[in-house]
């Protein structure tokens, strides 16, 4: 299994085309391909939470501010 980023020179491009092939992971047997594939899933994955993650915490409610009198009633303190 390897990786591929970025531009290839000469004759690198024989080289990735030897492979049986490619989901951002290049893969050249059957175990690569199932982990090349696991490996993208995972990524997509945490993708998905990281976006939620991020339009939960755009869009959470704001909480209103308590007024020092209200906090004191509250708490018994300041």
């Amino acid at each position: 299994m390897k990786l591929i980023i970025g531009a290839e020179t000469g004759w690198r491009w024989l080289e990735r085309a030897t492979y049986r092939g490619a989901i951002g992971l290049f893969y050249d047997a059957t175990w690569s391909g199932v982990l090349a594939y696991v490996i993208v899933g995972l990524i997509c994955l945490l993708a998905v939470i990281g976006l939620i993650t991020v339009i939960r915490f755009i869009f959470r409610p704001r909480k209103s501010k308590m007024s020092p009198t209200d906090k004191w009633m509250k708490t018994g303190r300041l």
